[in-house]
């Protein structure tokens, strides 16, 4: 995908030069910009914000987004304990279902950060206050999902094109009813974790 966005022209920008700290607003409000880690400034027509767990340290989200991290963990099965689970992963509860795998060593564990929505839509919308500025967020643990047919629907919202009932569902909005977490595990703040789970994300 990225090899595709790059031969369409789109420049990939890292470290501290890619690294956004500040929007950039004009005296009328109007975002025009951002700022870099490095201090330099970038102009636009349109700053579209797609910052997942990041994007409250850019902007006033009115509580419509909330940082989580989700934690995930591969265990490596060998062969004959592919076949014998049937083909199924286990992904929870492993002393209880899996208990002959629930001591494996872990090969990999991570917390993959993106940002909740109250009642888990996206958010992918223009800013309702700052023109010029758009965003996409509020990925809810599954946004990785609809990598491929996503940035469709961002390039309609980016162009007003986006289909009226489809916007409705992603407008910003203030005040929307928390959805049950659909999530099997329990939320947790991450300063309750023991330091080593810090550690190693």
């Amino acid at each position: 995908m990225a090899d595709v966005a790059q031969a369409m022209g789109v420049r990939y920008v890292d470290g501290n030069a890619g690294f956004v700290k500040h929007l950039i607003y004009d005296d009328t409000g109007k975002c025009t910009g951002v700022r870099c880690a490095d201090g330099a400034e970038t102009f636009a027509d349109i700053v579209l914000v797609a910052a997942g767990a990041a994007t409250a340290g850019l902007m006033d989200m009115t509580g419509q987004l909330v940082a989580k991290g989700h934690t995930v963990g591969h265990i490596q099965l060998t062969p004959s304990e592919v076949e014998k689970t049937g083909g199924r992963t286990p992904t929870e509860r492993l002393h209880q279902f899996a208990p002959k795998l629930a001591d494996r060593a872990w090969f990999e564990i991570r917390i993959g950060w993106d940002a909740d929505a109250p009642e888990f839509h996206f958010l992918i919308s223009p800013h309702p206050k700052h023109a010029g500025l758009q965003l996409a967020a509020g990925g809810s643990a599954r946004g990785f999902k609809f990598m491929p047919v996503i940035e469709s629907y961002i390039a309609d919202m980016l162009e007003s094109k986006l289909d009226p009932v489809t916007a409705r569902k992603w407008i910003w909005r203030l005040g929307a009813e928390e959805a049950p977490n659909p999530h099997l595990m329990p939320l947790l703040d991450l300063n309750t974790l023991p330091e080593v789970a810090k550690v190693e994300s």
